[in-house]
């Protein structure tokens, strides 16, 4: 399927976001905890952010053919 430039640029942006909002939180995890956390917790937070997201997710078509396709 092919999308419009504006979809593509809307979905890298909200993903790059997506990232960028998990990444600056376990950084704020591992700084409380003086150092790194556990891949359990980090997946925690990671589901956390995603559920935050997931209605901006759910409306892009782009993101949507993305996770269709893995």
């Amino acid at each position: 399927m092919k999308y419009s430039k504006e979809e593509t640029d809307s979905g890298t942006d909200l993903i790059k976001e997506f990232l960028d909002t998990w990444k600056s939180r376990i950084e704020v995890l591992e700084q409380e905890q003086d150092g790194e956390i556990k891949e359990d917790r980090q997946v925690e937070e990671l589901r956390a952010v995603a559920k935050e997201f997931e209605g901006r997710l759910d409306a892009n078509k782009w993101i949507e053919g993305l996770m269709l396709g893995l």
